[in-house]
């Protein structure tokens, strides 16, 4: 591991879409989100970037070794939406024959007027060689 020689270093980019949910953990039949996406939610991000298998990276990613911050670009707006989830035990039940139940989802847009949400993130890693690389893959 190279350390990064100077720790002030910090990678900045945006990430945005038309939409978000980013799920509170403490919910069960209804999915309130979070208005930002939380830590684990962008070191999920930045793993798949770098092209990191899906839990593979916690420890690369710990809180003594990488910092993450997050700043909304633009301002947001809560929709809740009831969702038909339908009952599915095989590839053959797609059709709803199971039945299924509505779910209320809430989701995460800009304001009246816009059409992305935008996100600032600010990623400091302990290893320069990851901020490298992430901020090579960012450019592409």
């Amino acid at each position: 591991m190279k350390r990064a020689r100077n720790p002030e270093t910090i990678l900045i980019f945006d990430i945005s879409g038309h939409m978000a949910h980013f799920r509170k953990f403490y919910t069960n039949s209804s999915s309130l989100s979070y208005s930002f996406p939380p830590r684990p939610t962008i070191c999920g991000l930045v793993a798949g970037i770098l092209g990191r298998e899906r839990d593979s990276y916690y420890e690369d990613f710990s809180l003594g070794k990488c910092g993450i911050g997050v700043s909304m670009r633009t301002p947001i707006r809560k929709i809740t939406q009831t969702v038909n989830y339908v009952m599915t035990k095989d590839r053959y039940q797609v059709d709803g024959s199971k039945g299924g139940t509505q779910i209320p989802i809430e989701f995460v847009f800009p304001r009246a007027g816009m059409t992305l949400l935008i996100y600032r993130i600010y990623f400091w890693h302990v290893d320069e060689t990851i901020l490298n690389e992430l901020s090579w893959r960012v450019k592409e």
